[in-house]
């Protein structure tokens, strides 16, 4: 299965669970990667969907947040809707930033110019 084809987009949400786009194997009201997310992550619980393998080690569940819903806000129905790629980018520079421990380099000063104006 292919990660970034037109069916099955790479999303953050990809990253935190390990789970593909659409798993048939599931039951109808889970088998889809964001409709099984979205519950957990609105209510802020984003441990609930982690991959295990994440969990063995410290992690920063604020940053693990920011991506998982950064990962929906890339797939809404409308694609107008949806972040620039270079958005998303800027945003997850900044989550890694901010998650000090995991990264030590600073973004862009793109990032910070144009999140300047866009917040």
């Amino acid at each position: 299965m292919g990660l970034g084809t037109k069916k099955e987009p790479l999303t953050s949400l990809h990253l935190l669970t390990s789970r593909p786009a659409v798993d048939l194997t599931r039951n109808p009201s889970n088998y889809n990667i964001i409709e099984w997310a979205r519950p957990s992550l609105e209510d802020g619980r984003v441990e609930e969907i982690l991959d295990a393998n994440l969990l063995t080690e410290s992690c920063d569940m604020e940053m693990m947040l920011k991506m998982g819903k950064l990962g929906q806000r890339c797939v809404v129905k409308n694609p107008k809707d949806r972040p620039a790629m270079t958005r998303v980018w800027q945003e997850l520079e900044e989550a890694l930033y901010l998650a000090a421990n995991f990264v030590l380099v600073e973004p862009s000063k793109d990032y910070w110019r144009s999140s300047s104006s866009s917040r």
